[in-house]
């Protein structure tokens, strides 16, 4: 989470196994950390360009270790939120059972990058949106 009102939300919620990152960088050490205390872990930042961005530096984290780790790394997944709404949002407007619905449904790292890279593809023209290449 990026903060602690989310972290409690989370534990109001019946998520007891949260940390909030409280706005800065997931760090080497960090993920390293991460690692020894579980086999899975959720990183489930706000869906605004700076939760994006978090999102963005914090793979680059994981994707470190499981470099050095040789498959023996992190599991590390994507929890995909509603646009406009926080984890805490989530909890307040919509229930418990819908933040844990969205847990539920974390995505591999691999597949969240695939999922962002296909949602910035304007596919609506025949040819994918794109312009034809020139001779």
């Amino acid at each position: 989470m990026e903060g602690y009102t989310d972290a409690i939300a989370l534990r109001q919620a019946g998520v007891p196994e949260v940390v909030g990152s409280m706005g800065t960088a997931l760090t080497d050490q960090q993920v390293g950390t991460l690692r020894r205390l579980a086999p899975t872990v959720l990183f489930c930042q706000d869906p605004d360009t700076a939760g994006q961005e978090a999102v963005k530096r914090g793979t680059t984290a994981v994707r470190a270790l499981n470099n050095r780790t040789q498959g023996r790394g992190l599991d590390f997944r994507i929890v995909r939120l509603p646009s406009g709404k926080d984890p805490a949002d989530v909890v307040q407007h919509d229930g418990a059972d819908a933040m844990r619905s969205l847990l539920d449904r974390a995505v591999p790292l691999a597949r969240f990058e695939v999922e962002m890279a296909l949602e910035s593809v304007d596919v609506s023209g025949p040819d994918g949106g794109r312009e034809p290449a020139t001779p």
